[in-house]
């Protein structure tokens, strides 16, 4: 089977190239010929794409790198068409005008859509235009129509898309991640906590620092590794000092890839205290981070929310109600508690039981 897998990964678009590179990476160890489309300059780095990679060039910020690059996603389509070059499937991830997904049908057989957000929210937020918002929803709507298959992340996004395109065939592939290097068992490792992630507020780390003061105030008096920087970061300093566990909490900022893993290793339980970004939308997606956690042998404490409460690995997700800090000090008693558990099988977590799902949904 000879895949396409496209996406429009500019520099600084988050998880995005993890995702892409996880995927791609179990595809290729699976056998299947993969082809990888992405704009020239992308920062996505997997240990196949070298030698199957075809850049696009874009140009500008915003809006116009998005429109660029679409121009040479039709040139490059239109240019296999001509030359009669042929794959069995091509998948693209979501991109705002999206005219290339439907030009795909020229040169594949299958065509899949892959969603990982809610669009109109996303747009609406990160571009600050409501009209934008609604041109976006409508483009996407289209796109979902040209695609045979669209793969959404987690179960709120395939609502979200059957909602607007009731005829859309969507199926459910979650995150997944790598296998880590945890050499000690989770009842040797420190009664620590860890948090990974931009502190911005999209994550309610306010609520976990009040959670930490009720856990002290029952006697339990718990370490707290927050690796990440943000807006919201002086401020939450501030908060723990003020809640008087600052000295349970260090603010390690943004370190290297390898001491990440390390300080995860070290640590019993990953947090992961998501906020909706959009007012009435239950979908925020799948975060990589719950896999990463999962892949390191913690047990996790995160909202209850879409991508968190109906994960694959609920028996290790401990979730709490949002915004309720004694809600979050039970769930971390509770992942605490079933902190000596047997690690979760790679089946639930990893990317290549993932890939390993694609490919079933592929030959259908």
């Amino acid at each position: 089977m000879k895949v396409v897998y496209e996406g429009a990964l500019f520099p600084g678009v988050g998880g995005g190239p993890r995702h892409f590179t996880g995927l791609s990476d179990s595809l290729v160890r699976a056998g299947i010929d993969v082809v990888h489309v992405l704009p020239c300059s992308s920062g996505v780095h997997g240990e196949e794409l070298v030698d199957s990679l075809v850049e696009l060039r874009w140009f500008g910020g915003r809006l116009a790198r998005q429109l660029s690059y679409e121009v040479s996603r039709v040139l490059l389509l239109l240019r296999w068409w001509v030359t009669r070059r042929r794959v069995d499937v091509w998948m693209s991830r979501h991109s705002f005008f999206g005219v290339g997904l439907i030009l795909a049908r020229l040169v594949a057989r299958q065509v899949v859509l892959e969603i990982n957000g809610p669009i109109r929210e996303e747009v609406e937020v990160n571009l600050a235009s409501r009209p934008l918002a609604v041109v976006a929803d409508a483009l996407m709507r289209i796109q979902v129509r040209a695609a045979d298959c669209v793969v959404t992340v987690t179960p709120g996004l395939a609502s979200y898309v059957e909602k607007r395109v009731p005829t859309s065939r969507c199926v459910v592939l979650p995150n997944g991640a790598n296998p880590g290097h945890a050499t000690r068992i989770p009842d040797q490792r420190d009664l620590s906590l860890i948090f990974v992630g931009a502190l911005t507020p999209w994550y309610e780390m306010d609520v976990v620092l009040q959670a930490l003061r009720e856990l002290r105030d029952d006697g339990l008096a718990l370490s707290l590794t927050v690796v990440g920087d943000g807006v919201r970061k002086a401020e939450l300093v501030r908060q723990a000092t003020a809640l008087r566990v600052a000295d349970l909490v260090t603010f390690a900022g943004w370190v290297e890839s390898d001491h990440v893993q390390d300080a995860i290793e070290r640590s019993q339980v990953g947090l992961l205290p998501l906020r909706p970004k959009h007012r009435d939308v239950a979908a925020v997606g799948s975060p990589l981070k719950l896999y990463e956690y999962l892949a390191a042998g913690l047990q996790v404490v995160g909202t209850d929310l879409d991508g968190i409460e109906n994960a694959p690995a609920a028996e290790a997700v401990h979730t709490y109600t949002q915004g309720r800090s004694h809600s979050c000090a039970v769930a971390i008693r509770a992942a605490l508690a079933a902190a000596g558990s047997p690690p979760l099988e790679a089946a639930v977590w990893s990317w290549d039981a993932r890939a390993t799902d694609l490919i079933a949904i592929l030959m259908e």
